[in-house]
């Protein structure tokens, strides 16, 4: 919960957008994946363009609500907890994923929280300019360490290639450089606080309000409905 009298409401908004385009991409996934319904543009580099792009935008928001939250460190831990369960069920579906985005969030906010006193102490407007452009540079470069042996650090910071295997995989490196200029953007947001309480969209909001539990069980709502329906 975010610790504020007022919810901005633009925030939640934007979280409702984009787990609407998380649940229709995992939609067309499972139809092309999944079902016997091939949908080849889901393998398109625009579309791994356009999925990175609403993540990342999810992301974004992500940090900046680390300003209005009691304790990223619980709430990292509650994720990362989620997170290795969802690894178990994976492992024995044989979808494992390993570091997905929860393992992703999960991390992240710990060591946002850890950070928090130091990154305080750095310019607001600098500090969103520098990490953004941290993201792209390492977005676009993308680098790799020899990693013969399967190190589990090199895999989590995003450093190695693909000698260990996860379904859906975000590393620490690009990403986390979006929580870090979404946490600087926040503390901007705080100091002009009453202009954002006035956007956003009601459904929209009471979406955004609930994206952790419409990310946990929406897989499972779409290929429920999918076996019905196709099966």
């Amino acid at each position: 919960m975010e610790n504020v009298k007022k919810r901005y409401h633009i925030i939640d908004t934007i979280r409702g957008v984009c787990i609407i385009l998380v649940v229709l991409y995992h939609l067309i996934y499972d139809l092309t994946y999944i079902f016997p319904i091939g949908i080849s543009f889901i393998a398109s580099p625009y579309m791994n363009l356009f999925r990175d792009s609403f993540v990342g935008v999810l992301i974004f928001i992500s940090g900046v609500s680390c300003n209005f939250s009691k304790s990223n460190f619980k709430r990292g831990i509650k994720l990362l907890v989620i997170a290795l369960i969802f690894s178990f069920v994976t492992y024995f579906l044989d979808m494992l994923i390993s570091f997905g985005i929860l393992h992703f969030f999960g991390v992240s906010l710990i060591i946002t929280s850890l950070l928090s006193k130091y990154l305080k102490k750095l310019p607001c407007i600098k500090s969103i300019v520098f990490f953004i452009i941290l993201f792209f540079v390492f977005y676009i470069v993308n680098p790799e360490l020899p990693n013969d042996k399967g190190n589990i650090v090199y895999f989590i910071l995003g450093l190695t290639p693909f000698y260990m295997y996860s379904s859906d995989y975000y590393p620490l490196i690009p990403w986390i450089f979006l929580i870090f200029s979404g946490y600087f953007f926040g503390i901007y947001m705080k100091k002009y606080d009453k202009v954002w309480y006035y956007y956003g969209n009601k459904v929209l909001n009471k979406i955004g309000k609930h994206t952790l539990i419409i990310y946990i069980i929406h897989q499972l709502i779409i290929l429920a409905l999918l076996y019905i329906i196709l099966i």
